[in-house]
């Protein structure tokens, strides 16, 4: 596909495009002169929660109780999401930015392209309004590959890879095609629900959705988890970002900036929040003026040139290598993110990880279980331990069916080939009065 040439935008580029387009990143629309329902900042169906799961956010109407979004972004400036875009609207802005393609393989691809955690694309239109899935599609998939861009480019910061698991059987991205009914769109509520009905809520998804309406620039679900595991909750679905055409495929991506807040960026424990799920440190694709609870005003440490790219500083969200001890080693990273691939290649992650679980158990606590993030290939577990003549250790899948099971003396081993997915490993005591053991655990 042909996207923006080089990891980073040269200063030059940015500014022209700032030109060209009228438009710089999201921003304060109490400093801009247009209404509400021009800049997207719409909070129908949306509740104000200030609970521990919901801190800042708000609640939309959903049935799981505990779904929190930010709110909708505005819109930048030169943009009126009510405006209706063309097909020719659109497809003149993707040329201009470099983000439009015609080859349906425009991501990389990984494994088989469906199993584990992944981000599947989707188109959505309601019933009262034109279908134009067929003219848009190939856009999308434009759109999707410069999101992938902006991953790599900005792992490629700290001197990581990263690509976004996208759903794409047969090497090809998928975009889905939803119909949805005339209230659809009318709010986030209403289009979580309906895409769920429509078997759009798997736990193992994360859905970017290209809703053709022009109600908001973009809105996602948030998770205030910072907790730097494998069970942190932004490492799980369903979770939904819902971006219209009036900020389809812009420059300073809308989409991979609602795409960050599915995986956990912008936490409110970080060193630079705004206390709303952005940043304050300019210039990023995560920060700005948002109204949220900070008292501390926006600060500008790197150029222009990092609009498009993620974490100024890399100190408040996603760094491919934190510094052991530094806030992102302590706490959640979303360039840990499971729904992140770690090879350019476009293979399966090939480098073993080894993660370590220890604990203790006795008769009122015969058992401890630990959740596992895998990407496929072997399971090694060895569980060494005292106290006890014996332990078992069972692996179990997502669906809670057993995988594997040993019982026997310290050190106990085990190995098993394991697919992409979510694995629980639970260490039991099944005679004596307790155990102390730990448990270390290798995969990819």
């Amino acid at each position: 596909m042909s996207r923006m040439p080089s990891a980073l935008l040269t200063l030059g580029v940015a500014v022209a495009l700032v030109a060209a387009t009228g438009s710089v990143p999201f921003q304060n629309a109490s400093a801009t002169s247009r209404s509400p329902s021009q800049t997207g900042l719409v909070y129908r169906d949306l509740h104000s929660a200030a609970d521990r799961d919901c801190p800042t956010g708000f609640r939309s109407s959903t049935a799981d109780p505990k779904t929190c979004t930010h709110g909708p972004d505005a819109a930048p400036s030169g943009v009126d999401v009510t405006r209706e875009r063309t097909v020719t609207d659109l497809t003149a802005a993707a040329e201009a930015t470099n983000t439009t393609t015609s080859d349906p393989s425009a991501v990389p691809c990984y494994g088989d392209g469906v199993s584990g955690r992944r981000v599947q694309a989707i188109y959505a239109v309601a019933s009262d309004r034109p279908d134009r899935y067929a003219e848009v599609a190939d856009l999308i998939r434009g759109y999707a590959g410069w999101v992938d861009q902006i991953f790599a480019d900005s792992a490629a910061k700290t001197g990581g890879y990263r690509h976004v698991r996208w759903v794409t059987p047969n090497c090809n991205l998928d975009v889905a095609h939803v119909l949805l009914s005339a209230s659809g769109d009318d709010s986030f509520s209403n289009t979580r629900n309906e895409l769920a009905a429509n078997g759009f809520s798997r736990s193992d998804r994360k859905y970017l959705v290209w809703v053709d309406a022009t109600t908001y620039c973009g809105i996602a679900d948030v998770h205030n988890d910072d907790q730097p595991s494998a069970q942190n909750r932004n490492n799980s679905g369903a979770d939904y970002a819902r971006v219209d055409t009036g900020c389809w495929g812009a420059a300073y991506s809308t989409e991979a900036h609602e795409l960050m807040h599915l995986l956990g960026g912008v936490q409110l424990s970080a060193p630079h929040t705004t206390g709303a799920w952005h940043c304050t440190d300019q210039n990023d694709r995560m920060c700005y003026m948002d109204g949220g609870s900070t008292s501390s005003p926006q600060t500008y440490p790197c150029e222009v040139d990092s609009l498009t790219l993620f974490d100024c500083g890399n100190d408040d969200y996603f760094h491919t290598n934190p510094a052991p001890g530094s806030y992102l080693a302590t706490h959640w990273n979303a360039a840990a993110n499971v729904f992140l691939a770690s090879d350019p290649s476009g293979s399966p992650t090939s480098q073993p990880v080894t993660e370590t679980f220890t604990g203790s158990l006795s008769k009122r606590t015969p058992s401890r279980s630990f959740g596992v993030n895998v990407h496929g290939g072997t399971m090694t577990t060895r569980l060494s331990f005292t106290k006890a003549s014996a332990l078992r250790l069972t692996l179990r899948s997502a669906d809670g069916s057993i995988v594997a099971t040993s019982q026997g003396t310290s050190v106990l081993s085990q190995s098993v080939a394991v697919s992409d997915g979510y694995y629980n490993l639970t260490v039991s005591l099944p005679a004596g009065s307790g155990a102390t053991f730990s448990a270390s655990v290798e995969h990819l």
